[in-house]
């Protein structure tokens, strides 16, 4: 939201031991948000998970990782 705020446009690079994250998925996700300029001005990272469910018939991985820090760290949801 703060890098929003003062519309600055981040990139995430790849840590090589990502996959060691127990949150890989949630990483992987927010990558592809914020790497895509478009996706990052126009939505939240909410809005980015909300809208590739709408386009999915069942529940898709951005779906199930924002679930899973949800319900892990309830304090950043």
């Amino acid at each position: 939201m703060w890098l929003m705020k003062y519309q600055c446009l981040p990139y995430i690079m790849r840590f090589n031991h990502y996959e060691e994250f127990p949150y890989r998925g949630t990483y992987i996700n927010m990558v592809a948000w914020c790497n895509q300029p478009n996706a990052f001005k126009k939505k939240s990272y909410r809005e980015f998970v909300e809208y590739q469910q709408f386009k999915h018939q069942k529940e898709c991985s951005e779906t199930k990782y924002l679930k899973q820090i949800e319900r892990d760290i309830p304090e950043l949801a």
